[in-house]
C-alpha cells in the first residue's frame, strides 16, 4: 500500500482516522481489529460527510476491520479495492 499512495499516515486511533476522512483531510482510512467504540461515531461522521464506510467484518458493533473513503474515491481502481474483495 505504501507504494500505491502519495502518503500513508498512522495517527493512532480509528476515530481520528475516520474524522480525517470525514473532514476531507485524508482520502481513505483502513484498519484491522478496531474497537466498536472507536468506529461507531467515526463511521457516522464519514457517512454524514458524504463518504463511504465499509465494515469488513460485518458490523460497526463488533471488533473488526473497516475501510472508509471520501465520496468519489475510485475504490475499484485502488489497491484498497483488493482489500474489500478479499474480506468479503
Amino acid at each position: 500500500m505504501v507504494t500505491s499512495f502519495a502518503a500513508v499516515r498512522r495517527p493512532g486511533s480509528a476515530a481520528l482516522k475516520l474524522a480525517h476522512v470525514a473532514a476531507g483531510w485524508s482520502d481513505a482510512a483502513f484498519g484491522l481489529r478496531a474497537s466498536p467504540w472507536d468506529v461507531a461515531a467515526g463511521s457516522l461522521l464519514v457517512r454524514q460527510a458524504g463518504g463511504v464506510y465499509i465494515a469488513l467484518d460485518g458490523s460497526v458493533l463488533e471488533v473488526g476491520g473497516y475501510l472508509a473513503h471520501v465520496g468519489g474515491f475510485d475504490l475499484a481502481g485502488s489497491v484498497l479495492g483488493e482489500v474489500v474483495a478479499r474480506a468479503r
